[in-house]
């Protein structure tokens, strides 16, 4: 086999090109099913993804085909079926489960219509992105949001610490395009943070925001918790969501890729010296962290592109490590699609969202200096040939 390498930019710039078909007539993308949980969600999640990456490989390439597919996937995002009480964004429908996906959902379209505000040129985009930030009631004393139902009725402070993360990231956005009420509460978040965002003793990040005093003896690892979990099998009830360490770990990648995203915006925030995130920049780079997330882990690569969402942290807080970067990314197609001349994200649990989360690649490649030949190239021994590569060998 050839041993030509292949970049990063050139494998996005393909997978944006295969998936091109996939589009529908309404602009809308395949739905998924949101990975491990098995949530049926509606097109709108990854149609939002694609968005965003049809956008940049559109600057990139300067091809009109991905320029008009990312128009109409905008289109598609700003129908009103998808907010019936003009409220916020309707993501799923799993009885028991509320509609809007805790605040992550609303951060996921928040990020594509400001993309789409940026690349082009909507006005209504950022208009309806601001709108729905500004529903979601915000508590001052906490410094965390509330979710809002597609209906608009307030439900409960979403306890999710990575839904937290990602929605003030989202903001941090907003906030850079001139508004000002999301600079405000951004602002507010950043500066509980310190109290919000907690870890284990190796440097995890815990999953669940503890607001009460009981919280600390349902954290996985304690007795309470394991009583919990086996309570939940006896009357037959899924423990997924409960796997304790399993579910931080995949998670763990995410959480910086988030932070990453507001250091962009507050990069001279005194949290990032803090021991609390330093320990959780160095479990990230530990051989134990590595040693998690290939064990089987659904949270982790099966889901959450894990090698993505580190090249981009490091980037952002560990930029000599430009090797460590390209190796991450490597490892996270090689995971996942080992023939880069194939669709990427056959071997997840959710393809369909595997795909469409190539987008948080290209973060990476906003940070890494244009060429690539060095630092940011792949080689192709780690999971196949290029599309691009036409050579025999």
């Amino acid at each position: 086999m050839n041993d030509a390498s292949v970049q990063l930019k050139d494998w996005i710039i393909d997978q944006a090109r295969m998936a091109l078909p996939e589009q529908r007539v309404d602009g809308s993308m395949p739905a998924g099913h949101n990975g491990p949980y098995f949530c049926p969600e509606r097109p709108l999640r990854n149609t939002c993804h694609w968005l965003i990456t049809w956008c940049h490989v559109a600057k990139w390439t300067n091809e009109q085909v991905f320029m008009d597919a990312a128009q109409r996937a905008l289109e598609y995002i700003l129908l009103p079926m998808h907010r019936p009480s003009r409220a916020n964004w309707w993501q799923r429908t799993l009885a028991g489960r509320d509609k809007c996906n805790g605040v992550i959902g609303a951060a996921w379209v928040i990020e594509a219509l400001e993309c789409a505000w940026g690349f082009l040129g909507s006005s209504e985009a950022l208009r309806e992105a601001s709108e729905v930030f500004a529903l979601h009631r915000f508590d001052e004393d906490l410094g965390l949001w509330f979710r809002t139902e597609i209906d608009g009725s307030v439900l409960s402070i979403d306890r999710n610490f990575n839904h937290q993360l990602w929605f003030a990231a989202s903001g941090g956005r907003l906030a850079h395009a001139g508004d000002e009420l999301a600079r405000k509460r951004v602002g507010a978040f950043l500066e509980h943070a310190g109290r919000l965002f907690s870890t284990y003793p190796d440097g995890l990040i815990k999953h669940r925001i503890g607001l009460h005093w009981w919280d600390r003896y349902l954290e996985p690892g304690r007795w309470a918790h394991e009583l919990y979990v086996r309570l939940n099998v006896l009357r037959g009830r899924s423990t997924t969501i409960l796997k304790g360490h399993l579910r931080d770990t995949g998670y763990h990648a995410f959480n910086l890729h988030g932070f990453a995203l507001l250091h962009r915006v507050h990069c001279h925030h005194q949290l990032w010296a803090s021991d609390t995130f330093r320990g959780a920049l160095a479990f990230a780079r530990s051989s134990e962290h590595e040693a998690r997330i290939e064990r089987d882990n659904p949270y982790a690569y099966p889901y959450n592109p894990v090698g993505f969402e580190m090249a981009f942290a490091l980037s952002r807080f560990v930029p000599s490590s430009l090797s460590e970067q390209s190796e991450w990314i490597a490892r996270q197609i090689r995971a996942l699609g080992v023939d880069t001349s194939s669709r990427y994200g056959q071997c997840a649990t959710d393809p369909n969202t595997a795909r469409a989360r190539i987008y948080e690649a290209v973060e990476w490649l906003r940070e890494v200096p244009p060429d690539l030949n060095a630092i940011g190239t792949l080689n192709s021994h780690y999971f196949g040939r290029s599309s691009r590569d036409t050579s025999t060998g």
